[in-house]
């Protein structure tokens, strides 16, 4: 194997390092370097998810593809959090900018998404408030987001009033009371992701 070659693409001599390993060429090598053929490929997926046909094969390839693995890459994330525990944040404070441009636009261009996603949460925490619920107990909720309101100020980052035990769960589904509301950061309440588990500050 050669200690550098020519990139039939940029025609530029690099390291061997830089090129893919390619058993049926004579080199040894791939003929692009590893960014070229990078951008060889994006170029051809674009030309080929043009095509409505291929895009729907390629949909349909990921949906089983993700159905098959999705015990094992749960596994692998799970692993991968206890290893980076500060990744998201860090990657959060690294691009919050480009974050949030890219959340106010998308906000903008799904306002219907987002009405019905608010309207459905609305109607499901009025089904699940009971009616036997009294003035101090509505209360007491009025005032547990008064509280995460002041923890988001004083933090400097956001805390949600979060159900113990979801309002939508897929296997239990909580009441809008008092004593089913923690105090959380919002981080948490993300990861918790509408599953019923371990608890926190209760309010």
């Amino acid at each position: 194997m050669p200690l550098s070659k020519v990139c039939g693409k940029c025609k530029v001599e690099k390291q061997a390092d830089n090129f893919y390993k390619h058993n049926r060429m004579a080199s040894g090598l791939s003929s692009y370097c590893i960014p070229c053929h990078k951008a060889h490929n994006i170029t051809k997926k674009k030309i080929a998810r043009a095509n409505p046909e291929f895009r729907k094969k390629e949909q349909t390839a990921k949906k089983l593809y993700r159905e098959r693995t999705i015990e094992q890459r749960a596994e692998y994330m799970k692993a991968w959090r206890i290893k980076n525990p500060t990744a998201g944040e860090d990657y959060y404070k690294a691009n919050i900018a480009d974050i949030k441009a890219k959340a106010k636009i998308y906000c903008e261009l799904n306002k219907h998404k987002l009405n019905a996603r608010t309207r459905k949460r609305q109607a499901a925490k009025l089904k699940r408030t009971p009616a036997w619920l009294t003035v101090e107990a509505l209360q007491r909720m009025e005032r547990a987001y008064e509280v995460a309101a002041i923890c988001t100020k004083m933090s400097g980052f956001a805390w949600h009033v979060d159900h113990i035990v979801p309002l939508q769960g897929k296997t239990v589904s909580g009441l809008h009371v008092p004593w089913n509301l923690q105090i959380i950061p919002a981080k948490v309440n993300y990861s918790k992701n509408n599953k019923f588990g371990d608890t926190y500050a209760t309010f």
